[in-house]
């Protein structure tokens, strides 16, 4: 699995057939509900007084971003 933000960038021989399946998945910003399922993964956190907080949904961070914030948090998880 490779991600890329330029697909139109990448050496043909690389994406070609057989050297690569291409799927498309668009990663989109991190919504609450999924913030709360990677905050119970990697801290074991179920419920939080932030969770009630209004506005949490206008932020705009992607997964990767909050899973890598949450891992240094608990490097153990």
């Amino acid at each position: 699995m490779f991600t890329t933000n330029h697909l139109d960038k990448l050496e043909l021989p690389l994406i070609k057939k057989g050297r690569m399946d291409i799927h498309h998945v668009n990663l989109s910003y991190c919504k609450f509900k999924a913030f709360k399922i990677l905050a119970k993964n990697y801290m074991r956190v179920n419920k939080h007084s932030k969770h009630e907080r209004p506005g949490l949904e206008e932020v705009e961070i992607m997964l990767a971003d909050v899973a890598k914030k949450l891992l240094l948090k608990n490097p153990r998880a």
